[in-house]
């Protein structure tokens, strides 16, 4: 996928020799087993979700921006829908789709989420480390809005990845991406796709979400040992604190899985040479479950040429 040509990553017929049941089986337990289930699951809670706090969204800044969150988090399960399609028929064409455009959509649900977990923190910061701006800052009208502006920041950051590859039609019927110049320019790459991208997604905000997490579990210790309160008001508020919180560590143990990725990419050269011999770049994500045994088949045939 190095090459504005079709001739690089055309597939070819495939060598009778090449045992493909081991990506098959791997791509159907992984993809359609594991991420179907997880879709699934993903999509009713976030439903529950709504339906229960949607009611009182407008009453509470933190339950709305926790109605918002569960919106963005949905877009992302369905931005991620065919995975498990891809392990069922083994489809080329929405492995490609999916490569080139939808797992970018992902992305942006993905940096969205991660904009609206910081929005949360912030409200219950603000609540419980800064009580006399409260009524200033925390208001259902300033999470929305923050909420859009964070909406239009995520597209537009990642709206050049939308712009890396293009899907060309073969004769038969089969999708196969080609890449653009912009792909292969190096400054592109090592400042947008390396430092940007995981300054925008993952160590801004985990340090950020950390920072406030840690101020308001010590605003909490030094509270209670000075004041032993049992309004049921200030219990319903030390709840939705510590959910929140639940919120966050589940957040950077998901966010934290790319970036150990990409060491291990680093670190083990066999898996960069391998990546570089399929001509796929691993940063975006296009060498999928369903497209390796194409690549291994496309490679093992012009070994025997």
């Amino acid at each position: 996928m190095d090459s504005t040509t079709s001739e690089d990553f055309t597939p070819t017929e495939v060598t009778p020799t090449l045992n493909t049941r081991p990506c098959v089986l791997f791509t159907f337990i992984v993809g359609t087993l594991i991420g179907g289930l997880s879709i699934i699951i993903g999509l009713v809670g976030n439903m529950l979700s709504l339906t229960i706090l949607g009611k009182e969204r407008k009453k509470s800044s933190t339950i709305q921006a926790l109605c918002l969150l569960a919106v963005a988090d949905t877009g992302l399960l369905l931005a991620y829908s065919p995975l498990p399609i891809i392990g069922i028929y083994n489809s080329r064409n929405v492995g490609v789709f999916a490569g080139v455009y939808s797992f970018e959509v992902a992305r942006i649900c993905n940096q969205l989420s991660t904009l609206l977990t910081m929005i949360l923190m912030l409200q219950r910061y603000v609540a419980v480390c800064l009580p006399h701006k409260a009524k200033q800052l925390c208001t259902v009208r300033i999470v929305n809005r923050i909420s859009a502006c964070a909406s239009l920041a995520a597209v537009a950051f990642y709206l050049p990845n939308f712009f890396l590859y293009s899907i060309k039609t073969r004769q038969d019927g089969i999708f196969y991406p080609v890449s653009h110049p912009l792909m292969h320019n190096a400054y592109f790459q090592m400042i947008y796709s390396v430092i940007l991208t995981y300054l925008v997604s993952y160590i801004i905000p985990v340090v950020s979400i950390l920072y406030m997490s840690v101020a308001i579990l010590r605003r909490f210790k030094s509270h209670s040992n000075t004041i032993a309160s049992s309004v049921s008001s200030q219990h319903a508020r030390k709840d939705l604190t510590k959910s929140s919180i639940a919120i966050v560590i589940i957040y950077v143990i998901c966010q934290s899985f790319q970036p150990i990725r990409r060491i291990l990419m680093w670190v083990y050269d066999p898996y960069m040479r391998i990546q570089k011999k399929d001509n796929c770049n691993p940063d975006q994500k296009k060498c999928r479950w369903s497209n390796r045994c194409q690549f291994k088949q496309h490679n093992a045939r012009h070994k025997h040429e």
